[in-house]
C-alpha cells in the first residue's frame, strides 16, 4: 500500500513519519488535455474539500472525473506526505479503507470500525500528518460521505461525483465532455496518421465523451482499421441500438463504440467476452483476480469454464481485455475494474437467459472465495472487499445454499466488526426475502433470524425486543431441529444471555448448565459446539457468585480452545480473558494481574487500543492493578480509556457504564471524592432507565456510591441508601450472594459511622460466618474480619477484638503483601470497604 510511490520523494526531516501512498489507481499514460481543469482544482483544493462533479448537463459518468483526479494526484504527489484514495460508491468500502489507513499510518486502531474514529482525529489533529491528501472516488451520498471527512484538519480532501449536490457543500469544480482539439489529441495519440476530415467526423460522433474517445482510440491502434470502416461499424451499432428502444439516460456513444469492441470478442475471444459478462455484475470497483482462481463446480459456458479450469487460457483472456482497453487491468494489485457504463452495456445486450446465468456465475464466484470464517480478523478486508460485490450483484436474491452463507457471513462480520447498523440492514433484507421464498422453518431462514436477533442484543438499543426474538427463535430451533440439536442449544445459550443481561442470574445459569450438559453429552468435551456452551455457562456461574467453579470450568474450556481453534482465536481468547477475571474474583490477583498485562499488550498491537475486547480486557487490567494495590496504575489507565469508551461506544452502552464504574473506584481510590460521586450517579442513573433499578449491577453501582458519601461524610444518605441495596440484592440474588454480603459489610459500616456499634456487630458476625463458608482467606472475607473487630473493641470486647484484629492483619500481610494500601489502613486502624466492579453479561 506504501509501495509503488510515483516520484522520488521530497526531503524527509529527521522525524517526519514515512510517506504514505495508498490505492491510488494506475496512472494513464495516454492522459490528454485537461490542463485547464488540473490548474483550476490546484487553486480550489487550497479551500480544503473541492468536488469534481460532471457538467449538469450530461448528468452521468464517462467524462473522466477520476481519471483527473488520478492525474492530479501523480503531479502532486511531492505535495503531501499522506495521499489516500477512498472507493466511496457504498459506505463499507469508505469504512474499510480508513481502517487500513490507520494500520499504515500505525496508528492501531484495529480491523473494527472503531478504528475510523481514531483515524479521522488523527487527521484532524495533523498527527503525525499534516500535510494529506484523500480522494472519496464515486461518493454518491454528500450525507453519507461527509461522516468521514476529517473536518478543520489541515490536509485536503478531493471528491468525485456523478451527484451535482457535492456544489452546494463544497468547492466544485464541473467537468465537461472533451473539447474537441482534446478529443482529436487522444485519438492521434497512438494513430498519429489519422487523416484530419476523419478524426473530426469520428471525435462528433463520439460526442467527444472521454470515455467512448478512449475506447476507439484503442480499437484503431490495436486493429490498424482503417478509420472510414470503424466508422461504418460504430453507425451501424449506433442504429442497433436506437431499433432496440434505449431508456432517455443511455450514453449511445459509450454503447456504439464498446459494442463495436464486444462483437470482435464474440466472434474470436468468446471467453473474454463472458468473463466480462459476469464481471458486469459486480460493483464497479476492482476485482480481484484471485475470484477467478481454482474455481470449481460453478453454472457457467463452456468457453468461460475452459477459462476458468486453465490458468493459460485465463491470463489470454485477461490480456485480450485489457488489449482493447474494454477493462482496467491493474498488475500491482492483480485486479480487474470494469466502468459503470461499461457494465450497463454489457448487461443491457444480453438476453434474459444470458443476464441470470452470468449474474449466478457471480455469486458463485464470490461464495468460493468465502473464507468462512468470519470471525477472525485477519479475513476482514477480504470480507469487505467480497460484501461490495455482494451488494452490487444482489447475492441476497440467489437461491444457492452456499451463496446464503456468504450472506450469513458477512453479517456475522459486520457483527464482529462493530458494524451493528450495516449488519442490521443486510440482515433484516435477507430475511425478509429468504421467509418469502423459504419459509421460517428454513434452517438458513433461523439462522440468518439468530443473527439479527444476537445483532440487536449487541446494539443495547432495544433489549426487549431482542429478549423476545430470541425466545421465539428458540421456540422455532426445538420445532424444526428438536430439543438436541446444535443449533436449537446454542439459540438457548444465547437466551441465557438474554436473561444475563436481564439482571437474572439464576434463570441464565439454570438454562446454561442444562445446555452445556446436553452438549456435553451429545457432541464430547472438545467439540467446538460443546466449548461456546461451556464459556457462557462459566458467565452465569460466575455471575451466580460461584467464582471457583467458573475458573475450574474455563481453565478447561481454556486449554481445550487452544488445542481446537488455536491460541490466537477470538473465542479462545475470549476464554482465556474469562479465566484470568476468575482469578481476580477469587483473590488470586498477581496471576491475574500478570496475565492481563501480557493480554492487553497483545490485543492492543493485534486488534487496536479501542476494539470492543480491547476495552475489556484493559477495564479488567485497571481493576485487577487497583485490588492488586496499585491504585495510581489503575488511575493512570482508567483515565484515558474513559474518554475513548464514551466517544466509541457512547455512554448508553454496557461498555462505557462498566468502563465508568471502574474508573469512579479508581478515582475514589486515589482520593478524587467529588469526581468519582459525579461519575458514579451520572453512570448509575443512565443504568436504572436502560435496566432497571432492581438489575443487580445497578445495585453494584449504587453501593459504589453509597461508599463515597460515607467517605464524603454523608452518612445518613449512605445508610439509606445501602439499606436499599441490602434489600434489593436479597430479593434478586439472595442473602448469602457474595454481592450480598459485601453491600450487607458496608452497611455495617454505615451504623458504625453513626454511633451503633451493636448493629454494626450484628450484621458483621453474620456475614463473617456466611462469608467463611464461602470464599476462605479470600481478601473480602478479611474486610470483613478487620471490620468486626472494630465493632468488638467500641462495644468494650478489646480481648476478643485483639485476637481477630491480630488474625486479620497477618493474614493481609501473607495474603496482599505488606505494602498493599489496604494493609496499610488496616494498620492504622481504618475500617475497610467493599466496592464492586461489574461483571461483563
Amino acid at each position: 500500500m506504501s509501495a509503488g510511490l510515483p516520484v522520488a520523494p521530497g526531503p524527509r526531516g529527521p522525524h517526519d513519519p514515512p510517506r504514505i501512498w495508498g490505492n491510488v489507481p494506475q496512472r494513464n499514460r495516454n492522459f490528454t488535455g485537461r490542463q485547464a481543469l488540473l490548474e483550476q482544482l490546484q487553486d480550489r483544493l487550497g479551500t480544503g474539500v473541492t468536488a469534481v462533479l460532471p457538467e449538469a448537463l450530461h448528468g452521468m459518468g464517462g467524462v473522466g472525473k477520476s481519471q483527473i483526479a488520478v492525474e492530479y494526484v501523480y503531479r502532486h504527489s511531492r505535495d503531501y506526505r499522506l495521499i489516500w484514495w477512498v472507493a466511496s460508491e457504498q459506505e463499507n468500502q469508505i469504512v474499510q479503507s480508513l481502517i487500513e489507513l490507520g494500520e499504515q499510518m500505525g496508528l492501531q486502531a484495529g480491523s473494527e470500525i472503531s478504528a475510523v474514529p481514531a483515524v479521522l482525529d488523527a487527521l484532524r489533529r495533523g498527527e503525525p500528518y499534516s500535510d494529506w491528501l484523500l480522494v472519496f472516488d464515486n461518493a454518491e451520498d454528500p450525507k453519507e460521505v461527509r461522516k468521514y471527512f476529517p473536518s478543520d484538519g489541515p490536509g485536503r480532501i478531493l471528491v468525485t461525483s456523478r451527484n451535482v449536490q457535492w456544489s452546494s457543500t463544497a468547492s466544485s469544480l464541473e467537468v465537461d465532455v472533451f473539447a474537441r482539439e482534446e478529443s482529436v489529441s487522444l485519438l492521434r495519440r497512438r494513430s498519429p496518421e489519422l487523416p484530419d476530415e476523419a478524426v473530426n467526423h469520428l471525435a462528433a460522433s463520439l460526442g467527444d465523451l472521454p470515455l467512448a474517445v478512449e475506447q476507439a482510440s484503442v480499437w484503431l491502434a490495436e486493429t490498424g482499421m482503417p478509420v472510414q470502416q470503424y466508422l461504418e461499424l460504430f453507425e451501424r451499432k449506433w442504429a442497433e441500438l436506437l431499433q432496440s428502444d434505449p431508456p432517455p439516460d443511455y450514453e449511445m456513444p459509450v454503447a456504439a463504440a464498446w459494442n463495436v469492441s464486444l462483437e470482435r470478442l464474440r466472434e474470436d475471444r468468446p471467453d473474454a467476452l463472458q468473463l466480462l459478462q459476469v464481471c458486469a455484475f459486480f460493483a464497479p470497483e476492482p476485482i480481484s483476480w484471485d475470484l477467478f482462481s481454482a474455481v470449481r463446480g460453478i453454472s457457467v459456458p463452456q468457453e468461460l469454464q475452459a477459462a476458468l479450469d486453465d490458468p493459460v487460457k485465463l491470463g489470454r483472456a485477461v490480456r485480450e481485455i485489457g488489449r482493447y482497453a474494454l477493462a482496467r487491468i491493474d498488475h500491482r494489485q492483480s485486479t480487474v475494474q470494469l466502468h459503470r457504463l461499461v457494465q450497463r452495456v454489457l448487461v443491457e445486450q444480453m438476453n434474459p437467459q444470458e443476464r441470470a446465468q452470468m449474474r449466478h456465475a457471480a455469486h458463485q464466484l464470490l461464495s468460493n472465495a468465502d473464507p468462512r470464517n468470519p470471525q477472525r480478523a485477519t479475513f476482514w478486508p477480504r470480507y469487505s472487499s467480497l460484501l461490495t460485490h455482494l451488494r452490487a450483484s444482489n447475492a441476497v436474491e440467489c437461491e444457492e445454499g452456499w451463496t446464503r452463507r456468504l450472506v450469513l457471513n458477512e453479517v456475522w462480520f459486520l457483527r464482529a466488526r462493530g458494524d451493528y447498523s450495516a449488519a442490521l440492514n443486510l440482515g433484516e433484507r435477507a430475511s425478509e426475502i429468504w421467509h418469502d421464498r423459504l419459509g421460517e422453518d428454513h434452517e438458513e431462514v433461523l439462522a440468518i433470524d439468530q443473527q439479527i436477533a444476537g445483532t440487536v442484543r449487541e446494539q443495547n438499543l432495544d433489549l426487549d425486543r431482542a429478549f423476545h426474538m430470541q425466545a421465539e427463535l428458540v421456540d422455532r430451533y426445538r420445532r424444526v431441529l428438536g430439543d438436541a440439536h446444535e443449533n436449537t442449544l446454542q439459540a438457548q445459550s444465547f437466551m441465557a444471555g438474554n436473561h444475563r443481561i436481564r439482571g437474572n442470574f439464576y434463570e441464565a445459569r439454570e438454562i446454561d448448565q442444562r445446555v452445556y450438559e446436553t452438549s456435553l453429552a451429545e457432541f464430547g468435551p472438545d467439540d467446538p459446539a460443546t466449548l461456546l456452551t461451556a464459556h457462557n455457562y462459566a458467565v452465569s456461574l460466575r455471575l451466580a457468585g460461584s467464582p471457583e467453579k467458573a475458573r475450574e470450568l474455563d481453565h478447561d474450556t481454556w486449554q481445550r480452545r487452544v488445542e481446537v481453534l488455536g491460541e490466537d482465536h477470538l473465542y479462545t481468547l475470549t476464554t482465556y480473558n474469562a479465566y484470568l477475571l476468575d482469578l481476580q474474583e477469587v483473590g488470586r490477583y498477581e496471576e491475574s494481574l500478570e496475565g492481563y498485562e501480557q493480554l492487553a499488550e497483545d490485543l492492543r498491537e493485534q486488534l487496536g487500543g479501542d476494539h470492543w475486547f480491547t476495552v475489556q480486557v484493559v477495564r479488567n487490567l485497571c481493576v485487577t492493578r487497583r485490588k492488586k494495590g496499585d491504585h495510581e496504575g489503575a488511575y493512570e489507565l482508567s483515565t484515558p480509556y474513559i474518554s475513548l469508551v464514551r466517544n466509541r461506544f457512547g455512554e448508553r452502552s454496557r461498555q462505557y457504564l462498566q468502563m465508568a464504574i471502574s474508573h469512579a473506584n479508581d478515582l475514589r481510590q486515589v482520593g478524587k471524592l467529588q469526581e468519582a460521586r459525579q461519575l458514579t450517579e451520572q453512570a448509575l442513573e443512565e443504568h436504572r432507565g436502560l435496566y432497571g433499578r432492581e438489575h443487580p449491577h445497578s445495585h453494584a453501582m449504587a453501593m459504589n456510591l453509597a461508599v463515597t458519601l460515607r467517605l464524603l461524610g454523608e452518612n445518613d444518605s449512605a445508610l439509606a441508601l445501602d439499606q436499599e441495596i441490602v434489600d434489593g440484592l436479597t430479593r434478586t440474588l439472595s442473602a448469602e450472594h457474595p454481592r450480598t454480603l459485601l453491600a450487607r459489610m458496608n452497611l455495617a459500616s454505615d451504623h458504625f459511622a453513626l454511633g451503633r456499634p451493636d448493629r454494626a456487630y450484628e450484621i458483621d458476625a453474620a456475614v463473617a460466618e456466611e462469608a467463611a463458608r464461602l470464599r476462605e482467606r479470600h481478601p473480602a472475607n478479611l474486610a470483613v474480619q478487620l471490620n468486626l473487630s472494630h465493632d468488638l473493641r467500641a462495644l468494650g470486647r478489646t480481648e476478643e477484638s485483639g485476637q481477630i484484629l491480630e488474625e486479620a492483619l497477618s493474614t493481609y500481610r501473607t495474603i496482599l503483601g505488606p505494602s498493599h494500601p489496604a494493609t496499610r489502613d488496616a494498620e492504622k486502624g481504618l475500617r475497610a470497604n467493599a466496592d464492586i466492579d461489574l461483571i461483563s453479561l
